[in-house]
């Protein structure tokens, strides 16, 4: 036996056993579990015990039997902790309370590791894309390097040794699902990833970036309960309050941003849809900008009728904004007054109406790197042709305020595998730009071919101009279609 569950676990003797966490960065010495041992493989066997049970994981438990079948023919008693991260969680759950689970979920990091293709040895890197790696090749439980991964029926893509030349087979025509192995994304060397998002987006968006500026047409006291949102009635955030906002306000800002050369602008309201008299502001709105304005106008107010659709449509609105924030399975830990399938109804109705559906999410809010995965292949199944990227920038009075904003390589690893997952797609770099270097000009190397610019709801982002300058020294395309058409 290989594999063991946390039930199978909880029957042993308490001194029988000891946790192995093989992940190397995080020592699990905080006294919450008891005799927790952190492993460092490249030191060798010499510090885990032979008179205890070995209960092995990295991660997700299944990616450790390869460890798990070393440290037995070396003489361990030795098994891999089925879903070793979820059910360790579980277990911490239970023992603190749930500011210090948060802090420890924080601290955790999903690294990936593989068998070598020759001699089983293990080596890797963790989901931040730091440490060695070494062969190209993976051995799959025995399988060697099949096109299969072993027991799950997925299409191997981890056997490809540089991501660039994945990124060939995309641009020739390939396109991954979730009958693929997705997991090779998350440990693969960051540089040659970024290469080949680069080299994608380059092939299908070519040297033009999409920029688009918003307004919060309406803010504050929002009757859902996102937990990142300054807006909702639900959090004390301290934000300006006040109703829709009169049409000669936005005109102003939309002309504005027309004289400053954006493709888009849009019209935000918080809120889970609009009643019947700021909707009708609304409509009154985009008909003015659509005869005085030239650039195109985008609308995000929440769930909608197929009739408010239509008329927002008529009015001259030519896409809609509607964010799935993550992955199914942890959307209800960041909102619970509406559901997944709440979002994907509103996203299908829009695309029946005929928009161009801008839809992507959020990153840094608890998450995992295989939720950030299914959130970008949902979307890629969802025919979605804008993706905004948002990394979290927590605010002050929300649930998510104490959340470690993300490293920029967490950042740039995540717009990359968007890429290579949605390659026609306009991904396009949102709210957290501020946490990269020089406002996200490695994430404009790395995939990105659109950005939100101006000022961005309760998130501070960059100007226009200081956008187009950026760009226009990268060798950008910053000019709308308005612009050239003048000219």
């Amino acid at each position: 036996m290989m594999i063991i569950t946390m039930e199978e676990v909880e029957k042993l003797q308490p001194d029988t056993y000891v946790y192995v966490d093989i992940r190397g960065e995080i020592a699990y010495d905080h006294g919450h579990i008891p005799g927790a041992v952190c492993w460092n493989r490249d030191e060798g066997t010499g510090g885990l015990p032979r008179d205890k049970t070995l209960i092995v994981y990295c991660g997700i438990g299944e990616k450790s039997v390869s460890v798990v079948q070393n440290l037995q023919t070396k003489g361990y008693q030795a098994y891999s902790l089925k879903h070793g991260y979820r059910d360790w969680l579980m277990k911490c759950e239970k023992e603190l309370n749930a500011r210090e689970v948060q802090k420890y979920e924080r601290q955790m990091i999903l690294p990936q590791y593989e068998a070598h293709q020759t001699g089983g040895c293990i080596t890797g890197t963790d989901a931040r894309g730091n440490g060695s790696r070494t062969g190209g090749g993976v051995k799959k439980e025995g399988r060697g390097t099949s096109a299969e991964d072993a027991g799950t029926g997925k299409i191997e893509i981890a056997g490809v040794r540089d991501m660039r030349l994945l990124a060939e087979e995309i641009i020739n025509g390939r396109r991954l699902t979730r009958e693929d192995s997705l997991e090779r994304f998350i440990d693969c060397p960051l540089e040659e990833l970024c290469d080949g998002a680069d080299r994608i987006r380059e092939h299908f968006c070519g040297s033009k970036v999409d920029l688009c500026t918003i307004i919060n047409g309406k803010s504050g006291r929002c009757g859902e309960d996102c937990k990142y949102c300054a807006q909702s009635c639900h959090h004390r955030t301290g934000i300006e309050e006040y109703e829709f906002l009169p049409t000669d306000a936005i005109l102003k800002e939309a002309l504005a941003n027309e004289r400053e050369g954006v493709d888009r602008f849009a019209i935000v309201t918080a809120g889970r849809g609009m009643n019947a008299k700021d909707f009708d502001k609304a409509i009154e709105a985009y008909e003015t900008m659509s005869k005085e304005c030239k650039l195109d106008l985008c609308a995000s107010h929440g769930f909608l009728t197929r009739e408010q659709f239509h008329r927002l449509h008529m009015a001259g609105v030519t896409s809609y904004h509607e964010n799935i924030e993550t992955s199914r399975r942890y959307f209800p830990f960041i909102c619970t007054t509406h559901t997944y399938d709440d979002k994907i109804k509103s996203i299908k109705l829009a695309k029946e109406e005929g928009f161009c559906v801008c839809s992507g999410g959020i990153i840094g809010m608890g998450e995992t790197w295989e939720d950030r995965l299914d959130m970008a292949v949902s979307l890629a199944e969802l025919g979605i042709t804008s993706i905004p990227i948002n990394a979290l920038m927590p605010i002050p009075g929300t649930p998510l305020e104490d959340r470690e904003p993300l490293s920029e390589e967490e950042i740039i690893r995540t717009v990359a595998f968007f890429r290579y997952l949605n390659p026609e797609a306009n991904i396009r770099l949102a709210a957290g730009r501020a946490l990269m270097k020089n406002n996200g000009e490695r994430a404009f190397r790395s995939g990105a071919s659109a950005t939100i610019t101006g000022n961005m709801l309760t998130t501070s982002g960059s100007t226009i101009q200081s956008d187009k300058e950026l760009l226009g020294c990268m060798g950008r395309d910053t000019v709308p279609e308005y612009m050239r058409k003048e000219k």
